[in-house]
């Protein structure tokens, strides 16, 4: 470049660009994800066994999705500057009926209720988690 001076000037620049990191992992029945570096908001789509189930754009890079159907679950995400980051296949197992065995003697009461609901189970194999979701799955 030269100045009106007629005096050269070369000038250097660094431009750090990172992509983004995507992780995700289970918990309490959620699928929690997590993005890291790359350059915020960043374009999310969380796709299930019939597709895709989530699509937002999201600031912090940070959300959950809660799955009712089972099937392996992928993030993919695009940074502000076009950089993509996945996540590997993640299996959800959703127990949609307590005729699976999970539990022995398990007793839900009163039934109807609009008010409280008990339940109760003795002899538990392992750790369990109960999710109650409303007939619309909400």
């Amino acid at each position: 470049i030269l100045s009106s001076y007629n005096c050269d000037s070369i000038i250097y620049t660094t431009i750090d660009q990172s992509i983004p990191v995507a992780s995700m992992n289970e918990n309490n029945g959620n699928l929690n994800y997590n993005v890291n570096a790359g350059s915020p908001p960043y374009n999310l789509q969380l796709f299930g066994p019939n597709g895709m189930v989530l699509n937002l754009n999201n600031n912090n890079g940070t959300g959950f999705f809660t799955p009712t159907i089972s099937g392996n679950y992928f993030l993919v995400v695009e940074d502000q500057a076009g950089c993509f980051a996945d996540t590997v296949f993640y299996q959800i197992d959703v127990i949609s009926s307590i005729e699976n065995n999970i539990f022995d003697n398990l007793k839900i009461y009163p039934n109807p209720t609009n008010d409280y609901l008990n339940i109760e189970f003795k002899n538990y194999r392992s750790q369990s988690f109960i999710i109650i979701f409303n007939h619309e799955f909400i």
